[in-house]
């Protein structure tokens, strides 16, 4: 008999928690929209961790339990968040290219309201402005991206934008992230690290579907 209640119970549960399970996706993805990010992307070639063109080329980024901040971002031709296509070719202007992290890259804003963005409307059209960040980057990061942006992209002005963490976050000892150089401090010499290459794995790529684990994880920031 214990075991015959034990099998309703068991019967009854699994449904019940398959549609309360399913009501929570619906919810975090209609009535509080969960953050869905842009996927990343190691280029092998350039050995540069960009923003995937192959995966979702717009969407928006939340912020808070309510999903009370809310952003627009963009996926450009090249793998940046961007409202505008680049071009390795020739222009008719200048060029400024901004390097950066999180700041530079600014999924937290809509995408026009980004520096880039900004600064290209403040100089009335007069030079095209690139942007070429992700976040968690650091200043040795930077120094990897000018040499991407420097060879196929050839600015007449380089922009850095350097915050206080970007100095100590250089040193492999202290952030060493997947997809990015870091430098090893080997006195008196400093070395550029390898630089990891960043697949994500099967079960990042089932559980970044999953509106649930992306509001636990960039909503809440529960889980790194």
């Amino acid at each position: 008999r214990i075991l015959k209640r034990l099998k309703y119970l068991f019967l009854l549960t699994i449904p019940a928690g398959v549609i309360a399970l399913a009501v929570v996706e619906l919810a975090l993805r209609f009535a509080i929209p969960a953050s869905t990010p842009p996927h990343s992307y190691f280029d092998t070639e350039a050995k540069i961790l960009r923003l995937d063109v192959a995966g979702p080329r717009t969407g928006s980024t939340t912020i808070g339990s309510l999903a009370q901040q809310r952003s627009r971002w963009r996926v450009n031709n090249m793998g940046w968040n961007s409202e505008i296509d680049y071009t390795t070719g020739e222009r008719g202007k200048p060029l400024i290219a901004i390097i950066g992290d999180s700041f530079v890259q600014a999924l937290d804003v809509n995408v026009q309201d980004s520096i880039a963005s900004r600064l290209g409307e403040a100089l009335d059209g007069q030079y095209d402005v690139y942007s070429f960040a992700k976040g968690g980057a650091a200043l040795s990061q930077y120094l990897h991206f000018s040499r991407y942006v420097n060879k196929n992209f050839h600015p007449e002005i380089l922009v850095f934008n350097v915050v206080g963490n970007d100095f100590d976050e250089s040193i492999c000892d202290v952030s060493y992230p997947v997809g990015m150089m870091c430098l090893h401090d080997r006195k008196p010499e400093i070395q550029e690290s390898e630089i990891n290459l960043y697949v994500p794995s099967r079960l990042q790529r089932w559980a970044r579907k999953s509106s649930l684990i992306r509001y636990v994880v960039f909503n809440l920031k529960i889980s790194p």
